[in-house]
């Protein structure tokens, strides 16, 4: 299939599922008196015996065209459904009301996923993302304290509540084989973050590093670690979180800036 073919059919697909219900308010009512008609018998012989020798009179005719010929056939089924009705009026209305009911049944379904997709949709536009926006490394150096500057911002349109973040820091092989702790943040302060807002994190080592860690960190064999997260609630009052795994050296080596470890980073 082209690719304009294909763009054709997911835009199809796509419509159909987005106006699904507009057609069955439209082929419902019509499929259910085209099958009440089909299925009477007096409705049925009103249209063939007369019909048959209304064509054939209107075609017989000298002055006869083919309008002249489709008028009389719409005219005569007119007729019989007419009559379809007046003798079937009340089994009509009952009929029409249970329709009526299914209907109404399938637009209020139809309006109620509406405005649900409109509201996710105001949320995922309006609801506060707090992720990170830079990441630094500093004083990776023989006899120094290693220090990460994380800043983390609300990259949203309202603000975050009752935010808490934790991080740390560690130095292993690269790969990493050792599991950091987590921290469960139930003592840490919590603070409102606007939109646009930031703050920072300056997870630390926790000892100096030694030339043997410094000539591995060269050497790209290990890797200086800082795992964390950030907790928060959305104005919609639904609890987030923003998980990451951050490295600096490894295969991509020691240059200052700390890079998302393929493991461990994830949001809500």
């Amino acid at each position: 299939m082209q690719p304009y073919a294909k763009r054709a059919a997911k835009a199809a697909k796509s419509y159909l599922r987005q106006q699904w219900w507009k057609w069955t308010l439209i082929i419902l009512p019509t499929a259910f008196v085209v099958a009440v008609l089909a299925g009477s018998p007096a409705y049925t012989a009103c249209i063939n015996e007369p019909a048959e020798q209304n064509a054939e009179q209107a075609t017989t005719e000298s002055s006869a065209t083919i309008p002249d010929v489709v008028w009389s056939f719409a005219l005569h089924r007119w007729t019989c459904s007419g009559d379809f009705v007046e003798v079937n009026h009340d089994s009509i209305i009952a009929a029409f009301t249970v329709l009526l009911v299914v209907v109404t049944g399938t637009l209020w379904l139809a309006t109620e996923k509406l405005v649900k997709g409109a509201e996710d949709t105001a949320e995922r536009q309006l609801r506060a993302y707090v992720l990170i926006d830079e990441a630094r490394i500093e004083n990776a150096l023989i006899g120094k304290m290693p220090t990460a500057k994380i800043t983390l911002k609300n990259f949203g349109q309202t603000p975050a509540y009752d935010t808490i973040q934790w991080a740390t820091m560690g130095i292993d092989h690269y790969p990493p084989t050792l599991t950091f702790p987590v921290h469960d943040g139930q003592d840490r302060a919590r603070a409102n973050l606007g939109p646009g807002g930031k703050f920072l994190l300056y997870p630390e080592l926790g000892a100096i590093l030694t030339a043997e860690q410094f000539d591995a960190l060269n050497r790209k064999e290990a890797a200086l670690y800082v795992i964390g997260w950030v907790k928060y609630r959305d104005a919609f009052k639904i609890p987030r979180t923003t998980e990451f795994v951050l490295f600096s050296g490894g295969p991509i080596g020691m240059h200052g800036t700390m890079t998302p470890y393929d493991k461990g980073n994830d949001s809500d």
